[in-house]
């Protein structure tokens, strides 16, 4: 009980004195440069260096708060145009995380797919078919295009989807052996609800996110503009990766 009591004093006196000292901080560094000039002109002894130093590593920690200030409001996302102007940056993503790793996986949520699959057939077919030694994961959850709801979502999603799922699945069936042989996955699997967003999601880290939204009646979405959203620039991006991917496994899982 003592000890705890102890430390709890000290606590606080702690938190009093810090409190004190930036309140104090500021008035001091005035003091300590009026004390530097006048002692240059009275001569008395090492007075002026002591105060030189002592505001040195005021003006010092002053600095530092400034650049912590600083750093804390440069934004942390990158804004892309549209899905193509994002893709670039999936592209330099993706083959920088193979050349790191040679193993990566990818998870996209998409509406029809007409982009993204486009997308990312372009990026991944020439990896498996060039022999270079990578393993993918690819899941992708897409609108369900037997799904009665989706025209009345975009009435040109229905034909796209059926079209690019049955795309896919033919990519999947013409490169089994290969697909096999390098241990790559393709999972595509269909929802049934309102999309909200959409984007694409590198190793659970990286995220390339956009929104959809209503233009004369229709929904839309690779148009919209893209955010690149880092897992590790801090907690409200982790938990933005986090709450996308719930959204990607709950589209994923549903069928």
């Amino acid at each position: 009980m003592l000890d705890q009591l102890k430390r709890y004093l000290d606590m606080g006196l702690i938190s009093h004195f810090h409190r004190a000292y930036n309140l104090f901080r500021r008035p001091t560094a005035y003091i300590l440069m009026a004390l530097a000039i006048a002692g240059q002109f009275l001569n008395v002894g090492i007075l002026p260096s002591a105060a030189l130093l002592a505001l040195g590593i005021i003006v010092l920690e002053l600095l530092f708060d400034l650049h912590k200030t600083l750093q804390s409001q440069t934004p942390t996302t990158t804004l892309f145009n549209d899905f193509y102007d994002a893709s670039r940056a999936m592209t330099i993503e993706i083959n920088r995380v193979l050349d790191l790793k040679n193993k990566i996986t990818i998870c996209a949520l998409g509406m029809s797919m007409g982009h993204g699959w486009s997308f990312l057939r372009g990026t991944l077919e020439p990896l498996l078919h060039n022999g270079r030694n990578v393993e993918v994961e690819l899941n992708i959850a897409m609108l369900d295009p037997s799904w009665h709801e989706i025209d009345k979502l975009n009435p040109s999603w229905k034909d796209r989807a059926g079209a690019n799922l049955a795309e896919i699945n033919r990519f999947i069936t013409d490169s089994r052996e290969l697909m096999d042989r390098y241990s790559w996955s393709i999972n595509i699997h269909t929802y049934r609800h309102m999309p909200n967003w959409h984007g694409v999601c590198i190793n659970n880290d990286k995220l390339f996110l956009s929104h959809c939204y209503w233009k004369r009646g229709y929904l839309t979405g690779a148009e919209n503009i893209y955010e690149r959203i880092n897992r590790d620039d801090g907690a409200h991006e982790s938990s933005r990766v986090s709450h996308f991917m719930s959204w990607f496994e709950r589209a994923f899982n549903e069928t």
